[in-house]
């Protein structure tokens, strides 16, 4: 019954469907979203990030409508301040 197809259709409109991806190298269950919700499910500060979805360079602009997919692998790549005085 889980794999029923009116269950999925029923689960995707209440916005509760669940997928497996990698983030940062790590296995996570996420609910089903696009690049932006999951930065901002975590409080990511967009200006701080870029991210990588299988392996492709997503340009910000993209992170509302790059739409997460079973399976994806997502890096977070951190910019960090700092040099040599």
């Amino acid at each position: 019954m889980l794999n029923s197809p009116i269950l999925s259709v029923f689960l995707k409109e209440r916005g509760s469907v669940r997928m497996h991806v990698k983030i940062n190298g790590k296995a996570e269950d996420v609910q089903e979203a696009t690049v932006l919700d999951l930065l901002k499910s975590r409080s990511v500060d967009l200006r701080m990030v870029a991210v990588e979805v299988n392996s492709e360079m997503i340009e910000r602009e993209r992170y509302e409508t790059t739409v997460l997919k079973e399976g994806d692998e997502v890096e977070f790549l951190y910019f960090m301040g700092g040099g040599v005085r």
